[in-house]
C-alpha cells in the first residue's frame, strides 16, 4: 500500500484507529493532498473521505472533510540538507547534532499535543478557539508511526512570523489564551503533570543546545557592521540568561501557582478569520510544547515577537492588565485567581528584562538599517 505524502504512514495506519475510535473507516477512494508549507515537525494533509461503515449506512456525524497531522521530520531535514552550506564549518558538528536532538524532541512533541486534546475532550472543555479533534495515535513503543485528525482549517489564514500585531490582535490572542488557561485550571493534579515536557526544563532538556545555536547562527549572518559585536556579546551571554531550571522555580518563588502554558505562543500559531474587513482570532494552533507552568512565558513571548520595540516598551504592563481582567473573568464561581497582576509583572522582569533590552538592540538596529 502507498503511504501518505512521502511519509512511512498508510491509509490502514488510520483506519486501524478510525474503527475504534468512530466505528467507519477511510474508503480506498479518499482523497489526500499537502496543505500549507511543511512543517518542521508534521506534514499536513487535507484529507476528502470516503467512509464505510460496518452496515454500509451512512453517519451524517463523521467529519466530510478534516486535517491529518502526520508526526514528521522531513520538513526540519530537508531544511537543514538546504541550509547546511551556509553555516561556518566551526558550527557543522555542532548543527548536525542539534538536527539529531530535533529528530528524538519530535517524539516528545507530538505525544504532548495528543495528550491535549485528549485531556480537552475528557474534561469537555468546548472552546472556539480550540480546533474539534477527531482522533490521534501517540508515539508508541518503536514504531515511527504517530498522527492525529482535527477540523479543517483551510479557510483561516496564518500571519508571517514576522508581523507586527496590532492591539486588538494582540488583546484577542492574550483573552483567547486566558479563557483556555483558566478552563485548563481544572485538570486534576495528575493530569496536570502528565505532559510528557512536564515542565519548563523538561521541555528543552531533549536538545538543550538547539535554540541557542540556532539563534547564534542566525545571528552570524546579519551583515551589519552596528550588530556584530551585539551578535557575539549575545552569544557569550545566552546560555546564563535561559535556565529553565531557574524560570521553573519562580512560580514557588513568587508564590504563583502554575496555568497552562501553550509553549510556542507566537503569530506562526494563531489562525485569523479575516473577512469583510475584519480580522478576527480563529484558532489558536500546535500545542506541541505545552506544559503547567508559568503564565508570563506565553505573554513575554507573544509581545516579543508581535509587538514593535516601542509599543512593547509603552504598553507591555497594559497588556498584563488586559490579561488578568480576561483571566478573571473566564473563571467559574467557586475559581479564584491564580496570581495577581504585580505577581506577573514581577515575573515578567524576573525573566525577560536583560534578554528583551538585548534582543530590542539588534532587532531595532535590524528593522533601522536599510542595507539588511
Amino acid at each position: 500500500m502507498s503511504t501518505l505524502l512521502n511519509t512511512e504512514l498508510t491509509l490502514d495506519d488510520v483506519n486501524h484507529l478510525t474503527e475504534k475510535k468512530i466505528l467507519a473507516r477511510l474508503g480506498p477512494e479518499t482523497g489526500i493532498k499537502p496543505i500549507g508549507a511543511m512543517g518542521l515537525q508534521s506534514v499536513l494533509g487535507l484529507i476528502d473521505p470516503k467512509w464505510k461503515t460496518a452496515r454500509g449506512e451512512r453517519n451524517p456525524t463523521l467529519p466530510k472533510s478534516f486535517v491529518l497531522k502526520i508526526a514528521s521530520p522531513t520538513g526540519m531535514l530537508n531544511a537543514f540538507s538546504e541550509d547546511i552550506s551556509s553555516f561556518p564549518a566551526e558550527h557543522m558538528e555542532a548543527m548536525k547534532q542539534c538536527v539529531d536532538g530535533f529528530v528524538a524532541y519530535l517524539r516528545p512533541c507530538h505525544n504532548t499535543e495528543v495528550v491535549f486534546y485528549e485531556k480537552i475532550k475528557e474534561y469537555h472543555i468546548d472552546l472556539p478557539q480550540i480546533p474539534k479533534y477527531y482522533f490521534g495515535k501517540p508515539f508508541e513503543g518503536e514504531s515511527n508511526k504517530a498522527f492525529l485528525a482535527m477540523e479543517d482549517l483551510t479557510k483561516y489564514q496564518v500571519f508571517s512570523p514576522i508581523t507586527n500585531l496590532t492591539k486588538d490582535q494582540v488583546e484577542q490572542s492574550l483573552t483567547a489564551l486566558a479563557q483556555l488557561q483558566a478552563k485548563m485550571m481544572k485538570f486534576s493534579d495528575k493530569d496536570k503533570t502528565g505532559f510528557p515536557h512536564r515542565n519548563l526544563s523538561g521541555l528543552y532538556e531533549v536538545s538543550p543546545d538547539f535554540a541557542l545555536q540556532l539563534q547564534n547562527g542566525i545571528a552570524e549572518k546579519i551583515p551589519h557592521p552596528a550588530i556584530a559585536p551585539l551578535a557575539k556579546k549575545f552569544a557569550e551571554i545566552l546560555p546564563n540568561i535561559i535556565k529553565s531550571e531557574e524560570i521553573d522555580k519562580l512560580p514557588e518563588k513568587l508564590g504563583l501557582e502554575k496555568v497552562f502554558v501553550h509553549g510556542d505562543f507566537w503569530p506562526a500559531n494563531l489562525m485569523w478569520d479575516c473577512q469583510n474587513g475584519e480580522t478576527k482570532l480563529a484558532k489558536l494552533i500546535d500545542f506541541q510544547m505545552s506544559y503547567y507552568g508559568l503564565a508570563v512565558c506565553d505573554i513575554a513571548r507573544l509581545l516579543n515577537t508581535s509587538v514593535d520595540v516601542e509599543s512593547r516598551r509603552k504598553n507591555w504592563k497594559g497588556f498584563l492588565e488586559f490579561y488578568h481582567s480576561a483571566f478573571e473573568k473566564s473563571l467559574e464561581k467557586d475559581q479564584k485567581m491564580p496570581f495577581s497582576v504585580e505577581q506577573k509583572a514581577e515575573a515578567m522582569g524576573n525573566l525577560f528584562g536583560k534578554f528583551i533590552a538585548i534582543y530590542e538592540d539588534i532587532i531595532s538596529m535590524h528593522e533601522a538599517s536599510e542595507n539588511l
